[in-house]
């Protein structure tokens, strides 16, 4: 009979493990150039969370906690810039939408807000057709730009300029979606190295997007 470890070994031989890098984040409202190069640019998010608020409740004897409703997070995100400062254009926009800048006014709520979706990506990249893998999604329903962050300058500085945005939203779902991991048959995409790294990395781990 094989031991605890031996089974954990065998499984994760099997199925694998997940990476925290291996993500994709899409929208759904935009121009699909524009949310292509978005898409690309993405350099962290996270998956949200989930609190269910409960209160005690007696019938007789001891209390019981009872729940009644869901809490959310906000989803923190960043993203590299590009030198156009298309990307800033792109979350400057959206933010204008949700309170017009000149107005003060705040615009119609089905407007502003969109239909998020972060992907989790298979380790092994692709299927047998060429395409990602993604095993398991979240959506965030009704989210919208809760704060754009500062972004400090440096003149003597030489990093890479990053952009942090934080989403609102009303819930999330998820979707699990059984993948084959055979083998595929196909040749796997070029990966191009990651500029931003000044190394052999490629941003996302060069997801085929």
């Amino acid at each position: 009979m094989a031991s605890p470890l031996q089974e954990f070994i065998a499984a994760v031989n099997t199925k694998g493990l997940a990476r925290e890098n291996r993500f994709l984040v899409t929208f759904d409202r935009g121009v699909s150039a524009d949310l292509r190069f978005v898409q690309l640019f993405c350099e962290t998010a996270s998956l949200p969370g989930v609190s269910i608020s409960s209160t005690p409740a007696r019938t007789y004897g001891e209390a019981r906690e009872m729940p009644y409703t869901r809490t959310f997070e906000a989803i923190r995100m960043s993203f590299y810039l590009d030198a156009d400062m298309k990307i800033k254009k792109f979350f400057d926009d959206w933010k204008d939408s949700v309170i017009n800048p000149i107005t003060r006014s705040p615009g119609y709520y089905n407007d502003f807000t969109r239909t998020v979706k972060i992907d989790l990506v298979d380790v092994q990249e692709y299927d047998k057709d060429g395409k990602d893998l993604i095993p398991y999604s979240v959506i965030l329903h009704e989210a919208w730009i809760k704060s754009i962050g500062e972004i400090n300058l440096n003149t003597g500085g030489t990093g890479i300029i990053k952009l942090p945005v934080v989403l609102n939203y009303k819930y999330w779902t998820s979707e699990n979606i059984q993948v084959d991991r055979s083998t595929p048959n196909v040749v796997p995409p070029s990966v191009v190295p990651n500029p931003l790294a000044g190394n052999t990395d490629t941003v996302n781990v060069g997801l085929n997007r």
